[in-house]
């Protein structure tokens, strides 16, 4: 027996140890993405949800589920390195983004692009994450009038209704794009 800790390991447990950790790598090296369950927080009704492709995981996090018409909803999304190296973002290249759907699944409004390298100091260490915070003003997707008109762009406000809002990362410099389970929320009158 190997002492670990104040836990002793039999054999047969540090088998199923390493077998287990050989698994998760795997997961992570063959690039599956895995997705864990939305967790209700508790704390005033927030919900978060998380999603992982190594080496990094998203979490997105709303701190509550009911909204007024017209009220901002602000999410946290937070990026952690779970792999063992440095990851070198490049400006311009590796981003925060989130998606809002409507009950039916159609798209409702993505934002213009949050840069990663505008939130967190480049590059990012193992073990260490970075969050930023991202708002969505119950908007649609603008939609462009043209170069002749004042403003270019119309704005629309959604109606009280189930939305659903998923957290992005897309990283051009890892060449790969993370997107969390959705988080509903409700706006109401």
């Amino acid at each position: 027996m190997q002492r670990v800790g104040r836990v002793i390991l039999s054999p047969k447990r540090m088998v199923v140890l390493c077998l287990a950790f050989v698994v998760l790598g795997l997961t992570g090296v063959c690039g599956l993405k895995a997705l864990t369950r939305t967790v209700e927080n508790g704390v005033g009704g927030g919900v978060m949800a998380e999603a992982s492709m190594f080496p990094l995981k998203l979490t997105i996090i709303l701190n509550r589920t009911t909204f007024k018409v017209g009220e901002t909803v602000n999410m946290t999304l937070l990026l952690e390195n779970i792999g063992n190296e440095t990851l070198p973002f490049k400006y311009g290249n590796d981003r925060f983004s989130f998606v809002v759907y409507d009950r039916y699944g159609s798209r409702v409004y993505k934002p213009n692009i949050a840069y990663l390298a505008q939130i967190i100091p480049l590059p990012l260490p193992p073990g260490l994450s970075q969050s930023c915070t991202l708002t969505w003003y119950q908007e649609y997707d603008p939609i462009f009038r043209g170069f002749d008109q004042d403003p270019l762009y119309e704005y629309r406000k959604v109606p009280p209704d189930i939305y659903q809002i998923v957290g992005l990362f897309e990283s051009h410099t890892l060449d790969l794009t993370i997107e969390t389970p959705p988080l509903i929320a409700t706006i109401s009158l």
